[in-house]
């Protein structure tokens, strides 16, 4: 099949890939020219009974949390057999960080391969977030870019497409987003032609460890970095053995290296946390992860415009990367020893079996059986994982999709598990727990009728899943 583009978009009952699901999903497929090919995708999914939304995602989309629509069993469905094609680059709007997450705990719950659908059959994934930064900070040319009060860069999609005036019907909705993805998409490649093919050629791993091969130091757009910079440094790696590595470890060379090296691995690790009021780490480094289509560049795309925007100081850089270079092994030790301070696993043995998807890749054998289970009467089968994590989830999955099928025993351990997913709080608040502050901030806000409408509404899911499920 020829390679196509799918671009999409989700609206969700929150911004836990994990714990919250999909409400709304839209999706549209073009060729590589960006011109649209075959059916839109507007699809609506009815909240599972088990789910508590987050008060605010719900006010923030407007949509009704007793819509009707499809099961969300019936959409991972409907994603693997007809939109993950073989060839397609899916394609949205910091989807590597959120939309993407929720497609992998959608097939991990309803019992597909998380992670097949982009990189199998020639299927791979692409995010025009970091894609419009470059632009930005490399090639701005006639495109109109929105700032803030004080100056700084505004990237939101509606944002861009306000700015451009571009059709953008209804922010936070699944489809008129997609659309909007898809226009400024269409805008940076006529504007910026050669920078949009370069991006997209460089977003697989093997042509990522190509280019960081070729290239001693880089340019490198993340979020991680100052906006003020248009989120754009030099960087340069500082592991110096690039083989078979999935992350690598990049210095900020705006910053000297010496004097970190002064500093104890226990006093770098306090570095890496995050700073609430710089919005990033106080650690000059970043962990480039080689599969979230990281935005890099080779040196070469820095005019003196380009530098003079950036505030790149051209002596600065050059000594700090000598001081990196003359240093680095001591450094990159130092750091890796910091790394392994922080490196505590959160991860317990009473987490709901929701929670577990990034315990470990499935087995080869259980991934073969989620190849044919589809094919068979799931509510008849019994332990047919080997190991035993998929089989709780099949359980669960059993009881969510086949409640009537249900013994009591097994009716009885699904809502005691429904307990203590929504209960269980981790390092994050519990879902009883979110919803109770969010409900608290909203009422005390002066609300309109539908917001009103909205809150009963809540209010309702949450007396409905207290009586069911205890919780």
């Amino acid at each position: 099949m020829e390679p196509s583009f799918f671009f999409y978009d989700l609206e969700t009952s929150g911004l836990s890939t994990s714990r919250d699901q999909i409400l709304q999903f839209g999706g549209i497929r073009t060729n590589l020219k960006l011109e649209p090919i075959g059916p839109e995708y507007n699809l609506k999914i009815m909240l599972r009974k088990d789910v508590l939304p987050s008060p605010s995602a719900i006010f923030l989309t407007g949509i009704d949390p007793f819509q009707s629509g499809i099961t969300e069993a019936e959409l991972a469905r409907i994603f693997n057999t007809e939109i993950a094609q073989s060839g397609t680059i899916f394609v949205g709007y910091n989807n590597i960080r959120f939309d993407d997450e929720f497609i992998r705990y959608l097939n991990y719950r309803n019992l597909y391969d998380p992670y097949g659908w982009h990189y199998n059959n020639n299927r791979s994934r692409w995010d025009l977030m970091d894609l419009v930064r470059l632009t930005r900070a490399l090639r701005p040319g006639d495109i109109n870019w929105p700032v803030n009060e004080d100056g700084l860069p505004v990237n939101k999609l509606e944002s861009l497409t306000q700015a451009n005036k571009l059709n953008h019907l209804t922010a936070h909705d699944a489809l008129s987003d997609v659309y909007a993805t898809l226009q400024i998409a269409q805008l940076i490649n006529r504007s910026a032609p050669r920078l949009f093919q370069y991006n997209l050629r460089h977003r697989s791993k093997p042509s990522l460890m190509e280019f960081l091969r070729a290239n001693a130091s880089f340019v490198y757009t993340s979020s991680h970095f100052d906006s003020k910079n248009l989120n754009t440094t030099i960087v340069a790696p500082l592991m110096l053995d690039l083989n078979q590595k999935v992350d690598v470890l990049v210095w900020d060379l705006r910053y000297d290296p010496l004097p970190y090296l002064n500093l104890s691995s226990q006093e770098l690790a306090e570095l890496w946390h995050y700073d609430i009021d710089l919005k990033r780490t106080t650690l000059p480094v970043k962990l480039i992860k080689l599969n979230h289509c990281p935005a890099l560049a080779p040196l070469s795309t820095l005019d003196s415009d380009t530098k003079t925007r950036l505030n790149i100081d051209d002596q600065e850089i050059s000594r700090n990367r000598k001081n990196l270079f003359d240093n680095r092994q001591e450094l990159a030790a130092k750091l890796t020893e910091s790394r392994a301070i922080l490196n505590v696993s959160k991860i317990t043995d009473d987490r709901p079996v929701d929670l577990r998807l990034y315990e470990g890749f499935i087995n080869n054998r259980d991934n073969q059986v989620l190849q044919l289970i589809h094919e068979q009467d799931i509510a008849t089968l019994v332990k047919p994982f080997s190991e035993e994590r998929m089989n709780f989830l099949l359980a669960v999955y059993k009881a969510r999709n086949f409640e009537d099928r249900l013994t009591k025993e097994e009716l009885a351990n699904f809502k005691e598990y429904t307990r203590s997913l929504l209960n269980y709080k981790d390092y994050k608040p519990s879902s009883i727990e979110r919803y109770k502050q969010e409900m608290q901030r909203l009422k005390a806000k002066k609300l309109d009728r539908h917001e009103a409408t909205l809150i009963k509404k809540l209010e309702t899911v949450y007396r409905t899943i207290s009586n069911e499920y205890g919780a």
